[in-house]
């Protein structure tokens, strides 16, 4: 879900995952793979995130009436 919800930010800001993947520090298959949700994400991988897009933490966390 947390992927999901990072794929669909950066689509809808036209933010390329491969700028992600640079600006965080990792290779760009592992974002495509967790916006994809093929693999989890860690906290300070997912701190990184919302620290590169300038949104606060809360802003890619499934709401209480999403499945997690």
């Amino acid at each position: 879900m947390i992927g999901a919800n990072i794929k669909n930010y950066l689509e809808s800001k036209g933010i390329k995952q491969s700028f992600l993947a640079d600006a965080i520090g990792v290779p760009a298959p592992k974002v495509s793979d967790i916006c994809n949700g093929k693999c989890g994400i860690d906290c300070i991988l997912y701190w990184k995130i919302c620290k590169v897009l300038e949104v606060p933490y809360e802003t890619f966390m499934p709401d209480e009436t999403e499945a997690i």
